[in-house]
């Protein structure tokens, strides 16, 4: 990208659901200048591929079994995410799933209320149990 606007507006192409000031302040703050004064996204798609010894999943739901721990997990019903398939949700013991209708897997932006909500409260009451223990 030639600029952080012309950055933001690409952004914001794909994201129409999320507010203009939250698209340049990401924008903003996901960009890294190139030696040739140009701009690139700073993530890395690397993460983004499950390694391949572990193509079918088995370490993915030997992990997931092991959380002992409360896990809030939020959904989109936009997203282009696939929803885990119930035998893998399943292996999360303490699980609060939470869906949200018609926003995509950028949901903390596109629905901010409900998620700050839904998060709050889910941290307020295990913060009250594992504080009284």
């Amino acid at each position: 990208y030639s600029s952080v606007a012309e950055a933001a507006a690409r952004m914001q192409k794909e994201q129409p659901k999320v507010d203009a000031e939250t698209i340049g302040h990401l924008a903003r703050h996901a960009l890294i200048t190139n030696p040739d004064g140009t701009m690139r996204w700073k993530f890395d798609q690397a993460p983004r591929l499950r390694p391949p010894d572990d193509a079918d999943g088995r370490l993915m739901d030997q992990m997931l079994s092991e959380i002992e721990c409360p896990v809030q997990l939020f959904y989109g019903t936009a997203s282009w995410v696939p929803m885990p398939p119930p035998d893998r949700v399943s292996l999360l013991r303490n699980l609060s799933l939470v869906t949200v209708p018609d926003v995509s897997h950028w949901l903390h932006h596109q629905a901010r209320e409900t998620y700050i909500s839904e998060l709050s409260a889910f941290l307020a009451k295990h913060h009250r149990s594992t504080s009284n223990a």
